[in-house]
């Protein structure tokens, strides 16, 4: 190839492309800037029109203002017939058509030779828009003069200015035409030119071997690079296979790793249960143990006086007995004796047979009561534990939470009244054990939030596939900063030796085990609510 040819490609050509793309991008550039100038003097003009009518229309209220004649109706009416009589030749010297709608008369006038009329809407205020008519575009903008209640709209034909910005285009369209088919052609002669090498080294590289292209200096240093790039790869790939092989070694070995590591987690993890199920066992006797001078004092109560009230029966009795033996000694041998009815009398008076006999009555009652007080505390601990009750059951939650409260009745009766607000519910698939103990809980925690007399309200209600049991309480309620935090392992805002922190965590954990959930919300000086949410019926796979 000869060197002018060389130079041709290595010069001329780039140099020609570059001019052409500039070329297209700077005259695109031009009639676009030269068009939206066109639209803009349109409308700069249309808004000088607007300023010189305001003007006219401002020098009459002026001459108003001046002459003091303001408030004079007749007056004002002759300074607008001025003003019409202004606006009217202003606009057939610029070749405008001028609206005013007077909003205190209701009436409007029109001025101008255009044949148009603009939208009744004007547009929005001081703002320039188009509108077409009879094949026509015109520019309209509207603007208000308040103190007559005057609202005028100036049009102003487009035509001139559009032809403009038409030619300024349709040269832009000509002129980009030529430039992309002069680009096309241009493409069309570098493919040409370039084919053949292309080709050539395509050629050798679908063979697999490294392309050996002479010619154009720019396609040889090509050439020369994809070979030494293919003898870099095959050097690359050769690697790639070592360190494939390497690393198949470093995955076995670390699978083997990976292995024991699972195995040792999984016997972490079982430990962590053990560990979990033990916590919950030592929360729940320390639970139990917090309550147990409660329930020591409910059952003391009644046997006291079930054991009073035998003793005293055991005095009446005696009392009986001796009396009937009087009766046997005297009365019986001696019927008509005076002085064993006396006796018998002041035996009867002694002892008061008729209280006697009455109170005796209410006292066998009373102990009764007081052993059927007995037998309830022992039931509800029962149904607390649910002694020998295991697994998945379906369960009464109204009982379940009759039980707990008896249950931690003495930590509550002295500054707590409960309210229950009962709803329907079914019976509920759970864990009734565990369920009471998440109860106690709540019910212990709302009972030590209220300081000296407080109301906790029991809640219960359904809403679709799930039970809802939610806990009230009129107690300090818990700080903002403390909410996210409340379910925490050990976290607790109760003195020194009153709490553990896991109560909440282990509900928590609990109702988590149940596929359900708790909510709270709580306000500060005024109480917390938890709400409780469980499935009615638990999926197939957790009960088995």
């Amino acid at each position: 190839m000869s060197w002018h040819r060389r130079l041709a490609i290595r010069l001329l050509l780039p140099i020609v492309g570059f001019t052409l793309l500039f070329g297209c991008a700077v005259f695109a550039f031009v009639a676009y800037a030269t068009a939206r100038f066109a639209d803009e003097q349109a409308e700069n003009s249309l808004r000088w029109q607007a300023y010189a009518l305001r003007q006219i229309i401002d020098d009459q209220e002026d001459e108003l203002q001046r002459t003091g004649q303001a408030g004079n109706p007749s007056a004002k009416r002759d300074r607008k017939v001025n003003a019409m009589v202004s606006i009217e030749d202003f606009a057939r010297a610029n070749g405008l058509h001028v609206t005013i709608d007077d909003e205190a008369t209701q009436r409007t006038s029109r001025f101008g030779e255009l044949p148009v009329s603009p939208p009744r809407d004007g547009g929005n205020l001081d703002q320039v828009a188009r509108f077409a008519s009879n094949g026509h575009t015109y520019r309209s903008l509207s603007f208000a003069f308040e103190p007559w209640q005057w609202r005028i709209t100036v049009v102003e034909d487009n035509a001139p200015y559009a032809a403009l910005r038409d030619n300024l285009l349709r040269a832009a369209w000509i002129a980009g035409s030529a430039l992309t088919g002069a680009t096309f052609a241009f493409m069309l002669f570098l493919g040409a030119i370039t084919r053949k090498p292309i080709d050539a080294i395509v050629g050798d590289l679908k063979t697999g071997q490294a392309p050996h292209y002479q010619g154009i200096t720019e396609f040889e240093f090509m050439s020369r690079s994809i070979g030494e790039m293919m003898r870099a790869l095959q050097e690359k790939s050769a690697a790639v296979e070592r360190y494939r092989d390497q690393l198949e070694l470093l995955v076995a070995e670390r699978t083997a790793e990976l292995s024991h590591a699972n195995e040792a987690l999984r016997d972490s993890h079982h430990e962590l249960e053990t560990t979990h199920q033990q916590l919950l066992q030592s929360e729940k006797m320390a639970s139990i143990g917090q309550l147990a001078a409660g329930v020591a004092h409910e059952i003391n109560n009644p046997i006291g006086f079930v054991n009073s009230n035998l003793g005293t029966l055991n005095d009446y009795l005696n009392d009986l007995l001796r009396l009937i033996a009087i009766y046997e000694r005297n009365a019986v041998p001696q019927p008509d004796d005076p002085m064993a009815a006396r006796m018998i009398d002041a035996t009867r008076q002694e002892i008061d047979i008729d209280f006697l006999k009455n109170d005796a009555a209410a006292l066998l009652a009373e102990s009764r009561d007081g052993l059927d007080r007995v037998k309830r505390i022992v039931q509800d601990l029962k149904e607390f534990s649910h002694v020998g009750e295991k697994g998945w059951q379906r369960a009464d939650l109204h009982r379940n939470l009759d039980s707990t409260l008896n249950v931690v009745w003495n930590e509550l009766k002295y500054k707590v009244r409960v309210v229950k607000e009962y709803g329907q519910l079914p019976e509920v698939e759970c864990l009734p054990s565990e369920l009471n103990q998440v109860f106690m809980n709540m019910l212990v925690n709302a009972g030590h939030a209220i300081a000296d007399n407080g109301v906790i309200t029991i809640r219960t209600g359904t809403e679709g596939d799930q039970a809802w049991v939610e806990f009230a309480d009129t107690g300090s309620g818990i700080a903002p900063e403390h909410l996210q935090r409340i379910f925490d392992p050990f976290f607790t805002t109760k003195p020194v030796g009153q709490g553990t922190g896991l109560g909440l965590s282990l509900s928590y954990g609990i109702i988590r085990k149940h596929n359900g959930r708790i909510e709270v919300t709580s306000q500060p000086g005024q109480g917390t609510t938890f709400r409780i949410w469980l499935p009615i019926a638990q999926p197939q796979s957790e009960v088995a």
